[in-house]
């Protein structure tokens, strides 16, 4: 992978690598001119190997995602351009005379009207001394039916490619499956090799005996070889279940079976240099080519051929590689993307660790302090502890980075996406290496500088004595005209220097400094999101507005539990605002994805702060009365609210487009708070260990708030992605996704699909009688543009598809929606058939969440209660200069693939004048009820194989899609997933230094009549309590999110789909993580129970 984000990845590297160095520099002059400090930082690493075991692993996460994510870049980089690379062969420019662009998922090959021959002689004489081009390949590209008599197995719809033996071979020729050169030179009119693909669905090998359908003859040929898949194959593409297989033959064979003798349909280029080595040459050649062909001479040599149409030459090589950049880049920003949710929760791992770390070393550090060392010192021997850390975090994390990459996206592709991904080859390069390894340490350090300021924040007395600080208000201190002098160079850095001038210089108290600060920093951040337009910036002032002002009333002593629960509610109801509220408050914004990570960020802050001010209020539930009515009081009344809850949800259903989910999610909550009231009311040793579990934590809200926060972030990431992939599958998958449709088949190229009903039953086919209805349209197979009348933009590509009187009348396509002024979509149909001028058009111009291969989309048209206004469409045909206008009265419910199903349907009258006299093959068949469509398909192909009629079944074609897409959704939740190793670490952490700390307690407690089984669950349920508010906070904030990102404009271009809830998929998610998490804490919490009550209380 060369760029990210428009920068080269070398760049990047180079960065990086300068930022590490300044890191090592830091660590080396902290060892040079302060050795003590620095051995006081290293000698505690291997005093608890356990301990340390636990922040190395703790500290891999961040580069563990840097580095799976670009491994991922690379990865897809490398099977995409390789595949390409190989697709191509030495055909690496194209001709294009007038014919069509095939798109394809990866690769766009143009096949040409038929010319002769001459037409490539032509432009060999002229290239001959052209430097950078090495030969002209000619092909004649035919669609055909192959039978394997040795096997007897069929194929309905092969590619026959027709090539110059001599002038192949001389650029190379073909390569056999086992690597060998094939002998294409001598290559018999009746033999041919076949593509891998095309061997694999006939089972053939070498020797085997085929028999060619094409035009109503027959032709046998035997199988000289087994060909890797190519372009000079046969086969135009890869990673695609629509890509055909191919055969090769010579020209003159071609053209003898397709009729065609002494002509070609495809011309392509071979450039000087081979490979990759090949595609710089591109741009230029074509440049120079096309130039010539434009001048009078070039336009005079090749116009007899053409019939005076305009020639150019493509780089279809070189742009099939830039899409393989495009595509590796846009796989890296998105894991970069998702996996900024796991390494914000590895800083605040990191953060946490160290002042854990610093907790329990306090009465060590504050002897330092007592004997002479200074508040720096304390930060020197932490950052030399914490960048040890980082160096043998960063080697682990970038080995276990690059296993996930390859198991996550390699396996899983492999895995799950089948024959579509098999070209997936894992690639690993040094540069990708090098950034994940040194911006993986660069974070770290980052973070252990941050937290060794933070905690080398210290009175010598009370760390000492090993006791609590007590916090006084901060006053000001004296002015220093030395930190006033040193912030005036380090306003280069403005931050740097603002806190230097206020905090250093002034003396102000922190909360002098960051409150006013944060009211300025929110206040302009508001200006520039309202003259920009822009909603990032907007939305990061309203919330950063509330956070500064609550930190100067707590400065000044105002009730922290109010202003800190004001705060988290007021951002929790502005980021989980629906966005059609918010355009009617705020007007409207431009956004992009870059809000889902900060909106999720903001959310799981607004729930954190929330729980850990308010959580309290729980152990109210766990109150044991000597009534047995006032003891289950609290179930009574959570078990009405839950109940509550979900009769709302029952009672609005569909309403509101997600509302009624929203209440179950409630209601789940609800539901969960009235099991633990009743097992505390019920057991008369949970109530206590539950309210112990609660205070506890919250008795260090920074710590359980960190650790919420890590699990919350992860959950809500993960269950975002899971909603907003599962509602978008779901609109694809829907019952309307067939269009009323299930099957299509198509014939071979220039046939007509004719009446396929009377067509098996000549054939004696049974499954006849299966077909309730079919209908028949023309293909995309002539350069045809669309625009949205009265615009006058651009013309797109788009297919302007003839369809017969059958298509509307006897099939009956479903219609999503129809114009106003339609009784009926009979009444639709009927029109459109009728009348000239009206047409029905594909789903995604008018919602563009449905995929397209083609970018026509229509504006201003409103869909309300399934109906719009009628609009116009101009098509043309850039060949003749013809042109007509079009008014759409229906769009179609169909989501099929956009290359079977896409395009613009109108009647015969309309498109003749425009395109010519239609030929209708491909056909559309709706099959009786309870019929099975792939078996049908399946022998529609046996029955038609001879005619080269391909049928498909529509649902299948549509799970296949779906699957594809499923693996790309398994592989970045399985990504986002490595997150939740960050949460289970936190409460590793927290679990075993809970342990260490709490000897004392635990001994008293003992002493008091706890059992050994009270004090690991009272330690358990203080994780669960944990990992719970996490979880359920993000679920809550989660579905919430992803009901508005759902019915947000945004999100699906204008588009409708339908929300609901995966809830199996949620609470797999759920389950996992917490009973991974609550195996965790098993360990520490049984150790904490074998405790002995003499050795604990005289534990110092």
């Amino acid at each position: 992978m060369d760029s990210l984000f428009g920068i080269s990845t070398s760049a990047i590297a180079i960065v990086c690598a300068a930022l590490f160095v300044i890191a090592l520099l830091s660590m080396g002059g902290i060892y040079i001119s302060n050795r003590t400090m620095f051995r006081m930082g290293m000698r505690n690493i291997p005093r608890r190997g356990s301990q340390t075991l636990l922040v190395i692993v703790g500290l891999t996460l961040s580069t563990l995602i840097i580095t799976a994510a670009f491994t991922t870049g690379d990865t897809v980089d490398h099977s995409i351009s390789t595949q390409t690379y190989q697709l191509f062969g030495r055909s690496d420019l194209t001709v294009n005379y007038g014919g069509e662009t095939t798109e394809g998922v990866f690769v766009s090959v143009g096949v040409q009207p038929y010319a002769p021959r001459a037409l490539a002689d032509t432009l060999a004489g002229h290239l001959a001394n052209d430097p950078d081009v090495a030969g002209v390949l000619p092909y004649l590209v035919e669609e055909v039916s192959v039978l394997n008599t040795t096997t007897n197995l069929s194929e309905p719809s092969v590619v026959l490619n027709g090539f110059d033996p001599q002038a192949l071979s001389a650029l190379g020729g073909l390569t056999l499956s086992n690597g060998e050169p094939a002998d294409v030179a001598n290559l018999q009119d009746n033999q041919a090799f076949l593509s891998k693909r095309a061997a694999d669905r006939l089972d053939a090998t070498a020797g085997d005996q085929l028999t060619i359908y094409a035009g109503g003859r027959e032709y046998s040929v035997e199988v000289a070889g087994v060909v890797e898949n190519e372009f000079a194959s046969g086969v135009h593409g890869f990673g695609d279940t629509l890509v055909l297989p191919g055969i090769a033959m010579t020209l003159d064979a071609a053209g003898a079976i397709g009729g065609h003798p002494g002509q070609v349909n495809l011309i392509a280029l071979a450039l000087g240099q081979d490979g990759r080595d090949g595609v710089p040459l591109a741009e230029d050649a074509a440049a120079r080519i096309n130039a010539w062909l434009a001048s009078a001479e070039g336009r005079a040599a090749v116009a007899p051929y053409v019939n005076n149409a305009a020639v150019s030459v493509e780089t279809a090589k070189f742009d099939a590689v830039q899409r393989a950049e495009e595509m590796s880049s846009v796989f890296t920003s998105f894991f970069l993307l998702v996996g900024l949710f796991s390494v914000a929760a590895g800083i605040m791992l990191i953060f946490m660790i160290f002042v854990m770390l610093a907790a329990e070393r306090k009465p060590e550090m504050g002897m330092a302090r007592a004997v002479g060392a200074q508040r720096g010192n304390l930060v020197q021997a932490f950052v030399a502890e914490g960048m040890a850390y980082s160096l043998l975090a960063g080697f682990l994390g970038v080995v276990l980075g690059v296993g996930a990459a390859i198991g996550l996206v390699v396996g899983l592709m492999r895995m799950a996406g089948g024959d579509a991904f098999s070209f997936v080859e894992a690639q690993v390069t040094p540069t990708s290496l090098v950034i994940g390894y040194t911006l993986g340490v660069v974070i770290t350090f980052i973070t252990v500088v941050i937290s060794a300021l933070r905690v080398s924040h210290l009175n010598i007395v009370a760390a000492i004595r090993g006791i609590d600080e007590e916090r006084e208000r901060e006053a000001r201190r004296k002015v220093s005209w030395r930190w006033i002098a040193l912030s005036i160079p380090a306003m280069l850095i403005p931050l740097l220097g603002i806190y230097w001038l206020l905090r250093r210089g002034f003396g102000l108290p922190k909360a002098w400094v960051w409150g006013p600060l944060g009211i300025v920093a929110g206040l302009l951040l508001l200006l520039l999101g309202s003259s920009s337009g822009l909603l990032a910036p907007f939305a990061l002032g309203i919330s950063i507005l509330p956070l500064s002002v609550a930190a100067l009333a707590a400065y000044y002593n105002a009730p922290r539990r109010l202003i800190w629960s004001a705060v988290g509610a007021l951002l929790a109801a502005y980021w989980l605002m629906p966005e059609g509220l918010h355009n009617r408050l705020f007007g409207e914004f431009n956004k992009s994805m870059e809000m889902f990570v900060i909106s999720g960020v903001m959310i799981v802050v607004a729930f954190t702060l929330l729980i850990v001010f308010n959580a309290r209020a729980l152990t109210s539930l766990f109150e044991r009365r000597a009534e047995s009515g006032a003891r289950y009081r609290s179930t009574f009344i959570l078990g009405g609210l839950t109940a509550a809850a979900v009769a709302t949800g029952l009672a609005l259903g569909d309403i509101g487009n997600g509302l009624g989910a929203i209440a179950y999610v409630f209601a789940g909550v609800l539901g969960i708070g009235t099991l633990v009231a009743a097992a505390a009311a019920r057991s008369p040793r949970v109530a206590p260990a539950m309210k112990m579990a609660v205070a506890y934590p919250l008795a260090n809200r920074f710590r359980t708030g960190m650790t919420i926060a890590m699990f919350s972030l992860i959950v809500f990431s993960i269950s975002v992605f899971s909603i907003v992939q599962s509602n978008f599958d779901a609109l694809f998958n829907g019952s309307d996704a067939r269009g009323g449709v299930d099957i299509v088949a198509t014939a071979n190229r220039g046939s007509a699909v004719g009446d396929l009903r009377a067509r098996l039953s000549a054939a004696g086919a049974p499954v006849a009688g299966a077909i309730a209805a079919q209908g028949s349209v023309t293909v995309f197979s002539a350069p045809q543009e669309v625009r949205q009348a009265g615009l006058e933009g651009e013309w797109n590509v788009y297919p302007v598809l003839a369809a017969d009187s059958a298509f509307f009348t006897e099939l009956q396509p479903q219609l999503d929606s129809r114009a106003s002024g339609y009784a009926s979509d009979a009444d639709v149909l009927a029109a459109v058939a009728q009348q000239p001028g009206l047409a029905v058009i594909d789903l995604h111009p008018v919602d563009p969440a449905v995929f397209s291969v083609y970018d026509f989309t229509v504006d201003g048209v409103t869909i309300t209660d399934n109906t719009f206004a009628p609009f116009q469409v101009e098509v043309r045909n850039p060949q003749s200069g013809a042109t007509s206008t079009v008014t759409v009265v229906g769009v179609l419910a169909s989501k099929l693939d956009s290359r079977l199903a896409g395009g613009i349907y109108t009647n015969a009258a309309t498109y003749t004048p425009v395109f010519g006299a239609p030929r209708y093959e491909r056909g559309f068949l709706r099959l009786t009820p309870e019929v099975d469509a792939a078996a049908v398909a399946k022998e529609i192909r046996t029955a038609l194989v001879a005619d080269g009629v391909q049928a498909r079944s529509v649902q299948r074609m549509i799970d296949e899609s779906n699957a594809e897409s499923r693996v790309f959704s398994r592989i970045f939740q399985g990504f986002m997933s490595l997150g939740l190793l960050v949460g289970i670490a936190a409460l590793g952490v927290i679990a075993f230094r809970s342990v260490t700390e709490r000897r004392q307690q635990i001994g008293m407690l003992r002493a008091i009549g706890y059992q050994r089984g009270d004090i690991a669950l009272t330690f358990l349920l203080e994780s669960a309590f944990i990992a719970l508010m996490g979880i359920l906070s993000g679920i809550v904030g989660s579905v919430i999110l992803s009901r508005n990102l759902v019915n947000a404009d945004w999100v699906t271009e204008g588009g409708t789909v339908e929300f609901f809830v995966p809830w199996a998929e949620l609470l797999a998610v759920v389950s996992i993580a917490f009973t991974v998490a609550m195996l965790m804490t098993w360990w520490p919490s049984r150790g904490a129970s074998k405790t002995e009550i003499a050795e604990a209380l005289r534990y110092e």
